[in-house]
Parts: structure tokens; C-alpha cells; sequence
């Protein structure tokens, strides 16, 4: 089985209404990430989107909606998103990559993990995944610091260009370019 697991803010979207009260439901998309999931799909990568949500408990509906926005934008980009795995703020983003893995009886040997920070990237080290950071989001931030313990990550100006290494590694991929 083929997984590509991608951090949903910062790699795909440019955020989500975390606070109480926001009234913002839109999803504003990273240039090139809905083609570049749904150029994943097409590839054959069943795509699981991530997230740590800080204040999921208040806007349980909001993200859902923002998630049925992201369903229907790549669908209609001619590809599908397998499923969307959120925790809570406390909690750790290896845990939630290893309930992704779990849930697909899968190993993390060689899965593609798309993030844009130093909890979801180390999380996959730790796990034994492809960390690969790209820069949007708190991506060009990540650059600042010592990238010494995240041995293997590979870094990408966003989303699209990511995709398109990844899928040329890999014989017979469609590609954005």
C-alpha cells in the first residue's frame, strides 16, 4: 500500500479558525497543494491528511466544514483524500502518525511525511518514515534552526514541489511540471 501522510496547516492550508467566536469557515489554500494532493491520489497514494488541532473541542463543526471544503476541492481536481486524523494540542505528533499506521496496517518504512515543523518531522524520524519539509507555513522558520536532528528530511518550497520530487523517485508517477 502506498501512504502519503500531509500535514494539514501550513502545508496545505494557510491556518484554520482556532479561536472562539472566529467567523471565518473558509479554507484558504496554499498555492498549488489541492493540485498536488489530488496528483498524489491520482499516483495511487491513498492521502491522510494531519493535524494538531490547539482548541479542537470549540470548533469541532468549523473543521469539519473545512475539511468538506478540502474533499470537494481535490475531488473535483480528479483526486481523493483517504481520511483526516486529528489530535489534541497536548498530544504528540509521532502518536498520532503511529495511530495513522495503525489504522492502516501499514509500517512507516519509507511514507512519505509532508510537514512544515519540527514536531511532525522528528515524528517521523522517530518513526522511521521520509521526513520532507517544505517551506511554506513554519517551514522557512524550521530553516533557521539546527536541522541536526532530523536526519534525511528533505526540504521543498511548498507543497506542489514536494509532490513532484516525490513522484518522479518513484517509476511510472504522474508529475505537476
Amino acid at each position: 500500500m502506498k501512504l502519503a501522510i500531509v500535514q494539514r496547516d501550513g502545508v496545505v492550508c494557510q491556518g484554520t479558525p482556532q479561536r472562539r467566536g472566529s467567523r471565518s469557515d473558509k479554507l484558504v489554500a496554499i498555492p498549488g497543494s489541492i493540485a498536488a494532493l489530488a496528483l498524489l491520489s491520482q499516483a495511487g497514494w491513498r492521502v491522510v491528511l494531519v493535524n494538531r488541532e490547539a482548541r479542537f473541542t470549540h470548533n469541532v463543526e468549523r473543521i469539519h466544514a473545512l475539511h468538506e471544503q478540502l474533499r470537494r476541492r481535490v475531488e473535483e481536481a480528479g483526486g481523493e483524500i483517504e481520511a483526516y486524523c486529528s489530535i489534541g494540542g497536548r498530544e504528540s505528533m509521532a502518536k498520532l502518525l503511529a495511530k495513522v499506521v495503525q489504522r492502516y496496517r501499514t509500517d512507516f518504512n519509507g511514507v512519505p511525511v509532508f510537514g512544515d515543523n519540527h514536531h511532525i518531522l522528528r515524528g517521523a524520524v522517530r518513526l522511521g518514515a521520509r521526513p520532507i519539509l517544505v517551506r511554506t507555513g513554519q517551514g522557512a522558520r524550521v530553516l533557521g534552526d539546527d536541522l541536526g536532528d532530523l536526519e534525511g528530511v528533505t526540504i521543498y518550497g511548498d507543497l506542489a514541489g514536494a509532490v513532484d520530487a516525490w513522484l518522479i523517485e518513484h517509476p511510472g508517477a504522474a508529475s505537476l511540471g
